[in-house]
């Protein structure tokens, strides 16, 4: 084989004096041939340094009968493919790959007969090795040859240095039909680049003119949707195919592209190869709609300017994916939709629900001064690289922005709020949605509007909406507005009252006053002259948990009045103890906003009444007749006294009543109290109780004296019983009638403070009110009784996480776990409960590496919930609700459904989810290191995930997912992989959290990371900083050697050490002998409740009457509280007043009974104290819930029951004037 150029470079000198040699390849020497020869040692001047050259081949080569320049392929599965082989003077060959590329295959193509383009060069003997020889190397070619020798070979030597293992191949393309297209460049034949036949030769479209209904035509020439299709640009996958076809206009109802308007292109086309069309096609499945290209919705939020963006696209919807999703994209969506162009939130990985159809934009570059998304720069095919658990979403501010002057307001509402942020006018139709509550605003200039904050259900966050109405056209503006009850505000509204002749005791038919101070209602904004109000009462329905629609006291009244005297209407009964709890209100039905202009607004309350009493059917005229009797019989005591005693005595009849029909408590679902005030204040199930007085006036609800604070269980359900412990001066608890008690409902919320007050409050009240006849031991605390702490604690500590991380499951098991992605730390096996921790790698400056992680964030939801999440980012502690951050400035305490976050530093918080769930955190700059999960015995036998089976059972924790359960001892390498990596989120969509531009689920799922499992130091010096100090915690020298930072193990140590301090405070003690009634407080010492003495408190302490009720000579005691009779040998019955006429039934032995009032003065056998017949003598009795705001009042209903016994009069009668009416004596 010819050789050309210099095959090696000599250092000597040489002549070149043999050239035009001309062979026919039969000579026997090469002088044979015709040739030209120099003079001797004179060298041929014009052919520089082109040597000539030969490459021989050994004797064992075979000959054939192939013409030189031959091509032929082999070694491929279909016969436009395989290794490229030449024929070289009657001898096949193979083609090295040294420098082999698409022009020398375009050539081997064309030469072979098939396409002249579009071929696909091999490499690395792609077909397979040859054992013929390597007859071509380094081809340079133009694509414009016909044949391989044809191409420059500028070193023919190069096959000298070719290995068998680098062959060339080709596959090339056949010749196709003219008006065939196809899409390539990707595995999936449903998007790529669209290539067109023309002239029998694939070729490109250019995308200049590429639109949608020429992608559309495409995509069901190729059996695809003609809905839904994409026109994407700038190629896929960039070819050197012809340019075919330079543009094409189609109206996509065509069957084929060539039935479009077409403009050829060719080999002169002047379109850059870059530009090529491309496409995006959809399943036929795809669900059809009558949309309009380009137009966005927003889907799956709470509101309509909220949630998942989809777009349309040829009759199509479809999601958008959050890769490069921003907030400039953002308000690009909310200004097409019509809503603000600015501050909009941008939503990630699915935050409003995966979509159901495609994905049709991603990787968006809007700079926010596009009118339409489609006009964004975005890359058209990372679409097919996105999945619906990245979906965007969007959260838009409305129409314009929102500015109010008030953002937090009492759940009572009235107050006014004054909107600024559009333009107003005066004949504007205005309205407000505070949540789900819309009200009519009024205006009040070109710069604002206001509105009245109507009564909210209940306490938290809620949408604000303002929208004005301009003839035809509506725009509307959103920011939030947050409910708080009213004694966490500092402005409570106490110029508002209710009185009645009769005090506090109101009953229904009754008038009483009703007083407002005209400045709070108009707060100084309305014209008093023309202002008028309406005053309505509004019931509270226990049984529903709800208010009841108002009713009308009265209307119209004016407002410079500042007085109205109203009738208290009838109203219905709802349960046997008929206690009613009402709220009296006062609107604004009508006001002059200016001289000019009058406008008459149905305006929600603006100011309410700021007192709550207790109503009771009739329960004046029975009073009154109760008075008129005491007074007559016990006609020589003074006036004090007897109102004293008439007062209690109606409390008393009240608690009989409300004893016989409460249920009481299941005490069994609460957990015990702390022995100590120490104990309760590590305890996190338990708060510390806002004093009464906060909320309630002291006059109505009496203290309990010697408690010095109470604790309240807060991990509790809506309208769900929970513990109160109280404790004394000295840190112990109290029992008896100075503790606390188990109560009906928690007051988590106004509604449920509402059934609180009436539940739990009055009834105490009824029972432990009076001076006299108390029922508090035997009445209120037999229906709330309170714990003696004798079984506390009852469960392990609070699960934990802290450090590295290192975890303490529910029951107590111990191991260190360093997972990478989001893992769910622990679910209630019926998927009501659901927390889960994200574990990344932590960040720092430092140069040590990292083979360790953290926690970053958590996420927590019970079914019934909102959804609350902490993270770690841009090296902040940031707190969310439902995706929205939260601010905690000046609101310490913040209320959502079912759901309480407090914050109790600065970066510190508590978290209580109902029901039974208590998270504590801390967190710095890096990671949340110290997070405590405690749940109630509701999730006994009901927990999986990280934090192991809940059943008191340590050696079982490590419960993998497949139910595999590994033991507590095993190494960390054994639990790591098939316990902790079990628990990993691996579908995208379970994952509760919201994320921001960092990322959705897939930047964090590594479940091949592997962490390290020893402490080993790398650098000594580290090292030396560690165990200094260290000392002997292993667990924070490892969280050092793992992540190289010191300061994660300062926070395990501290961590620890904290631990160790609780876990001290909330050791148990034991007394041998049990309290009978007092608590054990210290090993072998009882606290005894008042009234009870002795060791072991089972001493009943007696105390003499200060006014003796008993009759016929017995002796009144005061006896834990409540008044006993000890009668003499010959009378029984509550007061002794009964005589035993048969000798024989005497008793040697007295007779001890509670009593009721008498007069001392009258002849004791002709009196007898009796409740008459069926009795509902409640007592009336006055109570405010929240101080200067509202008057609510709990009408007692009065109730006939014959078929019981009962009547409804309180009556002293004598025993000669029973009249046939039943007897009913309290007990």
């Amino acid at each position: 084989m010819a050789a050309y150029g210099r095959f090696v470079t000599v250092s000597y000198p040489f002549l070149m004096r043999v050239y035009g040699v001309n062979c026919t390849g039969s000579e026997g020497n090469l002088f044979s041939c015709p040739l030209h020869l120099t003079p001797y040692e004179v060298s041929y001047p014009h052919c520089a340094q082109n040597e000539a050259g030969v490459i021989c081949q050994g004797l064992h080569i075979p000959f054939s009968n192939c013409s030189t320049g031959q091509l032929r392929l082999r070694g491929g599965s279909t016969s436009n493919q395989g290794s490229v082989e030449i024929c070289i003077n009657n001898a096949w060959g193979s083609v090295c790959d040294d420098g082999w590329g698409v022009f020398d295959s375009n050539v081997a193509c064309k030469q072979l007969g098939y396409q002249r383009v579009g071929s696909k060069p091999r490499y690395w003997s792609y077909y397979g090795t040859s054992s013929l020889p390597i007859m071509v190397a380094n081809l340079d070619c133009t694509g414009r040859e016909e044949t391989l020798l044809d191409c420059r070979r500028p070193n023919s030597y190069g096959i000298l240095r070719c290995y068998r293992y680098e062959l060339a191949g080709v596959e090339c393309e056949v010749l196709c039909t003219d008006g065939q297209v196809r899409i390539v460049g990707s595995s999936n034949p449903s998007f790529g680049r669209v290539e067109v036949c023309v002239n029998q030769t694939w070729g490109t479209i250019c995308d200049r003119a590429w639109n949608d209904n020429a992608a559309s035509v495409i995509c069901k020439q190729q059996g695809f949707s003609s809905y839904g299709a994409i026109a994407a640009k700038n190629g896929y996958s960039h070819s050197l195919l012809p340019t075919n076809i330079e543009s094409v206009i189609c109206n996509g109802t065509e069957d084929s592209i060539m039935d479009c308007i077409i403009e050829y292109g060719g080999d002169n086309s002047n379109c850059d190869s870059t530009a090529d069309a491309g496409v995006i096609c959809q399943d036929v499945s795809i669900h059809v709609s009558n949309c309009e290209h380009g137009s966005l919705r927003l889907v799956n939020g709470p509101t309509q300017s909220e949630g998942r963006v989809e777009v349309c696209i040829n009759g199509v919807w479809g999601s958008v994916c959050d890769d490069s999703w921003g907030t400039n994209d953002a308000n690009v969506v909310c200004k097409q939709l019509g809503y603000y162009p600015s501050e909009a939130t941008a939503r990630y990985g699915a935050f409003y629900g995966s979509g159901p159809g495609p994905i049709f934009l991603s990787n968006l570059w809007c700079n926010g001064n596009e009118m339409s998304v489609l006009e964004c720069n975005r890359d058209m095919y990372s679409v097919r690289s996105c999945y619906h658990y990245e979906d965007a979403g969007v959260k838009c501010i409305g129409s314009f922005p929102v500015h109010l002057s008030r953002s937090v307001g009492s759940v009572l509402g009235g107050e006014i709020v004054i909107i600024t942020g559009p333009v107003f006018m005066a004949d504007d139709e205005i309205n407000c949605t505070f949540g789900h509550i819309e009200i009519p605003g009024a205006y009040l200039s070109e710069e604002q509007c206001f509105c009245v904050t109507p009564f909210g259900a209940n306490d938290g966050i809620v949408d604000f909406t303002v929208k004005i109405k301009r003839g035809t056209t509506a725009r509307t503006g959103k920011t939030k507005f947050r409910y708080v009850l009213p004694f966490l505000l500092e402005d409570t509204m106490s110029d508002i009252d209710v009185i009645s002749n009769d005090g506090y005791y109101i009953g229904t038919e009754d008038a009483v006053n009703v007083t407002w101070n005209e400045s709070a209602l108009t707060e100084g904004l309305l014209h008093s002259y023309n202002v008028t109000v309406n005053i309505t009462m509004i019931l509270y329905n226990t049984d529903l948990h709800q208010w009841e629609s108002p009713k009308t006291l009265a209307s119209d009244v004016p407002a410079s009045d500042e007085r109205a005297e109203v009738i208290i209407p009838d109203y219905p009964e709802i349960n046997d103890t008929s206690l009613r709890l009402s709220q009296i209100r006062v609107t604004i039905s009508n006001f002059t906003l200016s001289s000019k202009i009058q406008k008459r607004v149905p305006i929600l309350p603006i100011a309410f009444i700021a007192a709550r009493t207790l109503f009771r059917r009739g329960a004046k005229a029975a009073l009154r007749y109760l008075y008129r009797k005491v007074k007559k019989i016990i006609k020589d005591k003074i006036k004090e006294e007897i109102e004293e005693v008439a007062r209690s005595l109606k409390l008393r009849a009240g608690c009989e009543l409300w004893h016989k029909f409460d249920g009481g408590i299941n005490t069994e679902a609460l957990p015990p109290c702390p022995c100590n005030k120490n104990q309760a204040t590590v305890d996190d199930r338990y708060a510390e109780e806002k004093n009464w007085e906060d909320y309630i006036r002291e006059e109505y609800f009496d203290r309990k004296a010697a408690t010095n604070g109470c604790y309240r269980q807060s991990n509790v359900s809506f309208f769900g019983p929970s513990q109160q412990c109280c404790y004394g001066d000295d840190g112990n608890i109290l029992t008896g009638t100075d503790g606390g008690s188990a109560y009906s409902v928690y007051p988590s919320n106004l509604l449920a403070l509402a059934g609180h007050v009436v539940q739990d409050l009055a009834p105490r009240h009824l029972c432990c009110a009076g001076k006299y006849f108390s029922g508090c031991q035997s009445r209120y605390y037999d229906k709330r009784p309170n714990d003696n702490c004798s079984s506390y604690p009852e469960r392990p500590l609070p699960a934990r996480t802290f450090g590295d991380p290192h975890l303490v499951s529910l029951d107590g098991t111990q191991y260190t776990f360093n997972g990478h992605g989001e893992f769910i730390l622990v679910k209630s096996m019926d998927e009501l409960l659901m927390i889960q921790a994200r574990m990344t790698e932590p960040f720092s400056n430092d140069t040590n590496q990292t083979s360790g992680t953290v926690i970053t964030a958590i996420v927590a939801k019970h079914n019934d919930s909102d959804t609350v999440q902490f993270e770690i980012s841009n090296n902040n502690l940031k707190v969310l609700v439902n995706g929205d951050m939260i601010n905690f400035k000046g609101l310490s305490e913040q209320r959502f459904k079912h759901l309480t976050v407090s914050q109790k530093g600065n970066q510190s918080y508590t978290v209580t989810i109902y029901p039974g769930i208590t998270i504590n955190l801390k967190g710095n700059d890096i990671m949340l290191y110290d997070i405590s999960v405690s749940l109630s015995n509701l999730y006994l036998h009901n927990t999986a995930g990280l934090l192991g089976y809940y059943n008191g059972k340590p050696e079982d924790d490590l419960l993998s997912k497949s139910s595999n359960t590994i033991p507590s001892n095993a190494s960390n390498e054994v639990i790591h992989s098939q316990f902790g990596l079990t628990w990993i989120i691996t579908n995208p969509l379970d994952s509760l959290f919201t994320y921001n531009a960092g990322g959705s689920w897939n930047v964090f799922y590594r479940p091949e990371y592997e962490p390290a499992f020893t402490a080993i130091f790398n650098d000594s010096i580290l090292e030396k900083n560690a165990r200094k100090m260290c000392g002997e915690d292993w667990l924070c020298i490892f969280d050092i050697a793992a992540t190289g930072n010191i300061n994660i193990g300062r926070n395990t140590k501290q961590t620890r050490e904290e631990v160790n301090q609780v876990n001290k405070l909330l050791k148990p003690v034991f007394c041998n002998r049990p309290c009978v009634h007092g608590a054990c407080v210290s090993n072998n010492s009882c606290v005894c409740a008042s009234g009870y003495n002795g060791i072991t408190c089972n001493e009943t302490v007696y105390e003499d009457c200060e006014v003796n009720f008993c009759l016929n000579g017995a002796t009144c005691q005061i006896a834990a509280g409540e008044y006993l009779c000890i009668c003499s040998a010959r009378f029984t019955g509550t007061n002794c007043s009964t005589e035993i006429i048969d000798d024989s039934t005497i008793s040697t032995s007295t007779s001890v009974t509670s009593p009721m009032p008498t007069d001392a003065n009258k002849d004791q056998s002709d009196k007898s104290i009796v409740i008459v017949g069926s009795f509902v003598g409640i007592i009336i009795f006055a109570f405010v819930i929240i101080i200067g705001i509202i008057t609510t009042t709990c009408l007692i209903r009065k109730k006939t029951e014959k078929k019981k016994g009962l009547d409804v009069n309180i009556a002293f009668v004598n025993k000669r004037n029973f009249d046939g009416h039943e007897k009913y004596e309290i007990n």
